[in-house]
């Protein structure tokens, strides 16, 4: 086992486990667990994920949802960082210590569209759906994290989708999303950048970047995904 490979095992995984099994009563039935987190905990078990995004769509009295959130983790002997909590009308931030290990929580009332249908899962009860975070995925593509790269390459590899679809979808996140300049993030992937990406499923790297090809043309010709056909 790597050094970081314990750390997420022995350390991180657990913190985020019981912060989920302390929320799961408070918010499970309106804050989704979205994100790389929900891909790599949930759908994939691919890569290491660090934060806790909780997601809700317009959800009424967000706010003192969060606020009984926080309450809930205090009173479970949780410990906040000094200065951590962030509170803004529709997103609260908060970095839970516990030990020497930090775990960041974004509390998001998000006001775009949704899709698919979340699942329940026994880590948590409400999982956004893979449909949904592929919207976000793409939207979040312009921040150029190798991570975001990996989760694309898992979500092409393992479901059925339209590319056409999926980019009016993350379009109406996000105006003036462009297919060229996405299909230009995917295609220049730095190949020194695989090994940035902390691996759990570890892909041939030749497979990896021939599929990144291989998406970067059904992106450009709005075509279905032809990786998971």
């Amino acid at each position: 086992m790597s050094g970081y490979e314990k750390f997420y095992e022995e350390s991180l995984y657990p913190l985020q486990n019981g912060i989920l099994r302390t929320l799961a009563p408070v918010c499970g039935n309106v804050l989704s667990l979205t994100g790389g987190t929900a891909l790599s905990r949930i759908y994939f078990h691919h890569r290491y994920s660090d934060d806790l995004d909780l997601f809700g769509n317009s959800v009424e009295h967000f706010n003192e949802i969060v606020e009984a959130s926080l309450s809930a983790l205090e009173n479970a002997g949780y410990q906040f960082v000094k200065g951590s909590i962030i509170r803004h009308e529709a997103y609260t931030q908060a970095v839970v210590r516990n030990g020497g290990t930090n775990l960041k929580l974004d509390f998001v009332n998000d006001v775009a569209a949704h899709f698919g249908e979340c699942i329940a899962h026994p880590l948590y009860p409400r999982i956004d759906s893979v449909r949904n975070i592929l919207s976000n995925k793409l939207t979040a593509l312009y921040r150029l994290e190798p991570k975001d790269i990996a989760d694309l390459y898992f979500i092409a590899c393992s479901y059925q989708f339209d590319w056409a679809v999926a980019l009016q979808e993350a379009e109406s996140k996000e105006a003036g999303l462009d297919a060229i300049t996405i299909a230009d993030i995917i295609s220049t992937f730095p190949r020194d950048m695989f090994k940035a990406i902390k691996w759990r499923i570890t892909p041939d790297p030749g497979d990896f970047f021939k599929s990144l090809t291989i998406m970067t043309r059904d992106i450009l010709h709005a075509s279905p995904n032809s990786l998971a056909m």
